[in-house]
């Protein structure tokens, strides 16, 4: 289910790099949360947080409905998004 279902546009790549930053591993922000910490609009924020969630950078709780990022321990994925593990 897409998280923006009444825009079919792409997210702008300056949109995803503020939710991006604004997202931290182990917690979690609700959308409104990340509105204010982005300044970004509604939509233009869950059209960054559908691609976030997509490449894998990105979660959503279900039961919370709030999101998370993925941490590199969590993900075990390099950054470029591969399914190869990090070698330490």
């Amino acid at each position: 289910m897409r998280l923006s279902p009444f825009n079919s546009l792409p997210a702008k790549p300056e949109h995803i790099l503020m939710v991006r930053r604004a997202l931290k591993p182990q917690k979690e922000f609700s959308v409104s949360e990340l509105i204010m910490a982005t300044g970004l609009t509604k939509t233009q924020l869950l059209c960054s947080l559908e691609e976030l969630i997509k490449s894998g950078e990105a979660v959503r709780n279900l039961e919370t409905k709030k999101f998370g990022a993925i941490s590199l321990q969590d993900s075990k994925t390099t950054l470029s998004g591969g399914n190869a593990p990090i070698k330490k």
